[in-house]
């Protein structure tokens, strides 16, 4: 997965979370700290795009995705 997949990804997990707790669509603010979102893989928490949104798996089966 490549930065700007995982961004859209995240954009989507934000608004589908958004939309279920708050029940209003993200609004730009939200949506444009996803947009240019670059992850710092030196922390050591994971080493890919596609290991930080499987980390992401419980949060994504509350929101269906």
């Amino acid at each position: 997965m490549n930065r700007r997949t995982y961004a859209n990804k995240m954009r989507t997990l934000a608004d589908r979370a958004t939309m279920k707790y708050e029940g209003r669509h993200a609004d730009g603010k939200i949506l444009a700290h996803y947009r240019n979102l670059h992850l710092d893989f030196s922390t050591g928490y994971f080493s890919s795009y596609a290991e930080a949104w499987e980390i992401l798996k419980d949060v994504r089966e509350l929101v269906g995705m």
